[in-house]
């Protein structure tokens, strides 16, 4: 397993889960290990108008790391030894992109690509009657250019619709990825028992 994509809308846990991986022994025992945070997998796009194009871009960029680093492992004489292959951790990736534009097509070569490097999907969701509290419970923790930002979506009932929607499209996709993966509700265990079950 070179790749671990986590995916989910706002407030579902990424984050958490993903510092527990680093937490973890499985990961303090790889000698090479890379976390790319949503802030350049998706979050760099949130002030631009990004097409299609600029979307896959930008996912190119990421998985030519991940692909650099499995090809040099895979062509060396420590092929098999699984504490020496390189490890990549996305936090969001193709599954929010197609999410956002409410297609899967364009990203399916991802998740083919991703595949052959043995990547593993994790998506965290919210029970639909959570998810508007949970999102708004993070207001007070972020800074307040998230809150302005979630305010302009329009009132609580315009922002729960808007998340929403994307979580059902991330569950949609989800079902038609080719990856191994595991979902998870936001919140039914802890980051260190996500990243037990992820990593094994």
């Amino acid at each position: 397993m070179a790749v671990i994509v986590v995916e989910g809308v706002v407030a579902a846990g990424k984050t958490a889960l993903v510092k527990a991986i680093e937490r973890s022994r499985e990961w303090q025992e790889r000698s090479t290990k890379v976390t790319i945070s949503e802030h350049y997998t998706e979050r760099v796009l949130e002030l631009t108008q990004p097409t299609i194009a600029d979307r896959q871009n930008l996912l190119v960029e990421h998985l030519s790391i991940a692909q650099a680093l499995h090809k040099r492992w895979a062509g060396s004489r420590f092929k098999g030894n699984n504490a020496l292959e390189p490890l990549i951790v996305m936090e969001r990736f193709h599954l929010t992109h197609a999410a956002q534009v409410g297609d899967f097509a364009p990203f399916r070569e991802f998740d083919a690509a991703l595949r052959e490097l043995g990547g593993r999907l994790i998506l965290l969701h919210h029970p639909p009657e959570l998810l508007l509290r949970n999102i708004v419970a993070t207001m007070p923790s972020r800074p307040p250019m998230w809150e302005k930002w979630l305010r302009s979506l329009g009132s609580e009932k315009d922002i729960e619709s808007y998340f929403s929607h994307l979580q059902r499209q991330s569950l949609d996709y989800y079902e038609q990825s080719c990856l191994d993966k595991q979902q998870y509700l936001a919140y039914s265990l802890s980051p260190e028992q996500l990243a037990k079950n992820t990593l094994f």
